[in-house]
């Protein structure tokens, strides 16, 4: 392994919470960049696709319900915040203050609603093909 202690032990724990994954639950997520990096993106991503293929090594299927569901959810989120700045945009000039305020507390509110999306998806993945 190459690089710093700190990226040696991340490496570490996360093949170690990789190899015993069974279950609904995902394992936690760990990167060796920074969290501005742009290899910290595509090191999730490759996470992700690990967590997919560990999910068809051990039930024997895709889990194409939590594939379709991250894609549509990231479209939807960047769509969202898209309208957010344009409706910002419009109601800027006419001096609402509040619309900053809203608009970011839907984005946070819709990222919730994914993340808690995600989870219920993989449970139901898991109950049809994991057993």
């Amino acid at each position: 392994m190459n690089g710093s202690l700190a990226n040696q032990v991340a490496a570490a724990k996360y093949e170690r919470s990789m190899r015993p994954f069974v279950g609904w639950e995902e394992p936690k997520f760990y990167s060796p960049y920074r969290s501005r990096d742009i290899r910290n993106s595509f090191a999730y991503i490759r996470h992700k696709y690990r967590v997919w293929r560990a999910f068809r090594d051990h039930s024997g299927h895709w889990p194409v319900l939590s594939i379709g569901f991250h894609v549509v959810s990231w479209m939807v989120v960047f769509g969202f915040v898209a309208a957010a700045f344009a409706w910002l945009g419009e109601h800027k000039r006419r001096g609402d203050s509040w619309g900053v305020i809203l608009s970011f507390a839907g984005i946070l509110v819709l990222i919730g609603v994914r993340d808690r999306g995600t989870r219920m998806i993989r449970k139901l993945e898991w109950n049809i093909w994991g057993t």
